[in-house]
């Protein structure tokens, strides 16, 4: 949450790269994704997207894993 409210696009990559978890949120509910449209940090809403995208292909073409 911290990179995300920051706005460290690279750091977010790395995260996001290492599963970290796109619906994850903060102490008052927000996402980092909402974090960064209210920055307006296209960049950072970009790699959000994608990510959270990533996740939902992920669970489509696994909707059962071993956990």
């Amino acid at each position: 949450m911290r990179a995300a409210s920051k706005g460290v696009v690279e750091t977010v990559r790395i995260l996001l790269g290492s599963g970290a978890d796109v619906n994850r949120r903060g102490e008052h509910g927000e996402s980092a994704l909402m974090l960064a449209c209210q920055r307006g940090d296209e960049a950072a809403v970009r790699v959000w997207t994608d990510g959270y995208a990533r996740h939902v292909i992920r669970r489509i073409l696994n909707p059962h894993p071993l956990n």
